[in-house]
């Protein structure tokens, strides 16, 4: 119920996959090993090497490096190789192999480079250099967990505080909970020190979190409130501090859009009320009364998420697509310049030009001719000048560019969300 977690099951990205099956071979090894031998075990570990396979399957070798290495630190730091066994390590291997190998062996027999450049290229170069542009500073992470997993932030310290201090001499709780604690700490390390950054490389980290703080309410009595009362004082002024924050980008600025003051508003609302309800439920019911309307608050800003996606990622290329559909033959070459709207292709079922852009395609552009789609501005430029209509989609910075030389003859169609459409035969456009 953490708010980042929440938001990117809304959006279509490979990263919240890679979080399933991360969380899931973890979840599954941590089971296994308080298992014993037996059936019970041996299907736990038959899960943890089926997320494993469709995490390799999803996101490469990263998917099996970082649980791996989470596993290996705990049995390594608490010395349980004596626990270890048995893994079901021939049928498990089997059962990963099954899944993980056959596309990679295909696409390698098919394509020989293939497995330099998915290996070397983007998993090693990706992480150690900065050629992809996603760098960040070494702290990228800290604001992104913290406001991430709001609206429980607040409680994290203590938790982590507590439960050190409760289960410190408790071995069998202590192992589980330094689980987490590598699982927290390995992702949030390894990513950080990482050469690229993105919000949602992150996400594996917040299962654990979840954990850790689900294991520490559950240790407090139901009635109880002394435990929590430092990290309610802590909610509240937080609450209040981003409520503050918010209704200054609202109303002292004009960075917020008209048409997403209500969602704000709501969520000012939101952080006041819960900020006075919470600690006033606590008094009532205990540590059971704040769960609870934590639980509420967070079901709250997913209602006002999901109302308000639609107006926060408004940009598709969807709309220009279709005024290229009314007002040009199906037959009118169209062409990205120095952009690739993936999706335009889709829309206009049709294959396009691409001028001046490579981005994760040069690769493939590398090991096959695509000099019948992807030109080169001399190619374009010849094509533009002839008697042939051509259609250009490109952003507002190279509109610009085009616009302020005397020699380029053209037709702006429409613009819409930074995108443009021009033609280069005025007589073509209705």
């Amino acid at each position: 119920t953490s708010t980042l977690y929440y938001v990117f099951t809304r959006l279509i990205t490979l990263d919240m996959a890679v979080s399933v099956f991360v969380t899931g071979a973890l979840l599954s090894f941590l089971l296994a090993q308080k298992s014993s031998p037996g059936p019970k075990r041996r299907w736990l570990m038959y899960a943890c090497s089926l997320s494993f396979a469709l995490g390799f399957l999803t996101k490469g070798a990263m998917s099996i490096a970082i649980p791996g290495g989470v596993m290996f630190l705990w049995v390594l730091i608490f010395n349980r190789w004596s626990k270890l066994l048995p893994l079901y390590l021939p049928t498990s291997l089997v059962l990963f192999l099954t899944i993980a190998t056959p596309w990679h062996v295909l696409v390698a027999l098919k394509n020989p480079e293939f497995l330099w450049f998915y290996f070397v290229n983007e998993h090693v170069l990706r992480y150690l250099t900065t050629t992809h542009n996603r760098y960040g500073p070494i702290w990228y992470f800290i604001p992104v967990i913290l406001l991430g997993l709001l609206p429980w932030t607040a409680f994290l310290p203590q938790a982590i505080k507590d439960l050190v201090r409760k289960y410190r001499q408790d071995k069998q709780a202590w192992e589980v909970l330094s689980y987490l604690f590598l699982w927290a700490g390995l992702i949030f390390v390894f990513f950080s020190i990482s050469s690229s950054k993105l919000v949602p490389y992150i996400l594996p980290l917040f299962p654990a979190l979840a954990l850790i703080m689900g294991r520490f309410f559950a240790s407090i009595p139901g009635t109880a409130l002394q435990p929590i009362k430092k990290s309610l004082w802590g909610y509240l002024g937080l609450n209040l501090f981003l409520a503050g924050v918010l209704s200054f980008v609202l109303f002292g600025t004009d960075l917020a859009e008209p048409e997403h003051w209500t969602y704000a508003c709501f969520v000012i609302g939101v952080w006041i009320l819960s900020a006075l309800v919470v600690p006033l439920l606590g008094r009532l019911r205990g540590v059971r009364g704040v769960f609870e309307g934590m639980v509420g608050t967070a079901v709250c800003f997913f209602m006002i998420a999901s109302v308000a996606a639609p107006t926060l990622q408004k940009r598709s290329i969807k709309p220009i697509a279709e005024q290229i559909k009314q007002n040009f033959p199906p037959h009118t070459i169209v062409a990205n310049y120095h952009t690739y709207n993936q999706d335009l292709p889709v829309y206009l079922d049709r294959t396009i030009k691409v001028v001046g852009w490579t981005g994760e395609l040069q690769f493939g552009m590398e090991q096959e001719d695509t000099s019948d789609w992807m030109w080169d501005e001399v190619t374009f430029w010849e094509n533009w000048a002839k008697e042939e209509t051509m259609c250009m989609v490109t952003n507002k910075g190279y509109y610009e560019q085009i616009k302020e030389n005397p020699n380029i003859h053209f037709l702006l169609v429409t613009e819409n969300q930074g995108d443009y459409l021009v033609c280069n035969r005025k007589k073509d456009a209705q």
